[in-house]
């Protein structure tokens, strides 16, 4: 049985994501000074909330896809968006004190060898 569009759609993207990750994470790896490591845990976690962000996005326009009234749209649109406002301020919280810990270490990056 064929899958409908949607699903072909949220599975690509995954696949994307999923790939797309590994090569950043793989590429990132290599670098060995530690402000090279705190921007690739900074730019691993910015990677990580992508992904959650558009999975939820994908999830939101499947369930749009079978609202059949008003009401329930309006439910369906205030649940989601008091939902990502939650996950948006921890993802916040989450980066600030990530950018806190990691922001001294990047400040000593010498880019001299990248340019």
């Amino acid at each position: 049985m064929a899958k409908d569009p949607a699903t072909q759609t949220q599975e690509t993207f995954e696949k994307m994501g999923t790939a797309a990750t590994e090569t950043f994470t793989n590429f990132m790896k290599e670098a060995s000074s530690a402000p090279l490591q705190a921007a690739r845990e900074y730019n691993s976690k910015l990677l990580e909330f992508a992904l959650i962000n558009s999975n939820a996005a994908f999830d939101y326009a499947q369930k749009l896809s079978s609202v059949k009234s008003p009401t329930e749209f309006m439910e369906l649109m205030t649940n989601h968006t008091r939902k990502q406002m939650e996950v948006l301020a921890e993802q916040t919280r989450e980066l600030s004190a990530l950018a806190g810990k990691t922001a001294p270490k990047i400040g000593n990056l010498n880019l001299k060898g990248l340019s």
